[in-house]
């Protein structure tokens, strides 16, 4: 970035760092620094879950066109998945990975690529860079309704942090606008706004607990 900071400032940024005061820098201390300095600074909020659970996996308390939104996303990820799996082996290689990306995603530049292979391989336990759709699915959902909120946020002015219905709807279409569904989705996107409002415009925070705990985990715990 071209940027050289003064002992100063790294003795200050340390700090910062060190919650604990032990000398020592945790992942997870890292972690929360780059979300509260560098990114929104905004913690995704808990979207409830009900105990009661259809058969088919619908949560008792959500509508139909949610629940809709939220499979037929699934499913075209799934389609995606399916066909970047060269040789159908059941995972996705680096390679695979990398054209997904940059083909579907349409980021190619290599900071962009860095960020997102060095997320979702941080956590490797064989160390084989291969990547499942379980885990597939969940990090490009999560990473693309933060990319599209970030996005979003550049743009408004100072302070704000909350989405009205036609803005939830931006920001949705630009994170998914890689899948087809977005073309038809007003009704659940109603929905959506409507959950996580609680009678009022919903938070960023809101919108992201959406994206993590009901879209990315399909209310599966």
């Amino acid at each position: 970035m071209r940027v050289k900071p003064t002992r100063e400032d790294l003795t200050e940024i340390f700090k910062l760092l060190d919650t604990d005061s032990d000398g020592y820098i945790t992942f997870s201390q890292y972690v929360d620094f780059i979300r509260k300095y560098l990114g929104l600074g905004i913690q995704p909020e808990p979207v409830p879950v009900p105990a009661e659970i259809k058969d088919n996996g619908k949560p008792n308390d959500i509508s139909d066109d949610e629940w809709g939104f939220i499979t037929v996303i699934w499913d075209e990820l799934k389609a995606y998945f399916d066909k970047y799996d060269s040789g159908s082996k059941g995972h996705l290689t680096e390679e695979d990975l990398r054209r997904f990306v940059i083909e579907v995603l349409n980021e190619n530049t290599q900071r962009e690529l860095d960020y997102i292979f060095w997320n979702i391989f941080r956590v490797d336990p064989n160390s084989d860079r291969k990547t499942e759709f379980h885990e597939f699915a969940p990090f490009i959902l999560n990473h693309a309704g933060e990319i599209a909120l970030q996005r979003f946020h550049r743009e408004q002015t100072r302070g704000k942090n909350n989405l009205s219905q036609n803005e939830l709807s931006i920001v949705f279409s630009n994170a998914f606008s890689f899948l087809s569904t977005m073309r038809k989705q007003q009704s659940a996107i109603s929905a959506i706004y409507t959950r996580i409002g609680n009678g009022s415009d919903p938070t960023y925070g809101a919108y992201l607990g959406w994206i993590n705990r009901a879209l990315a985990n399909k209310f599966r715990k």
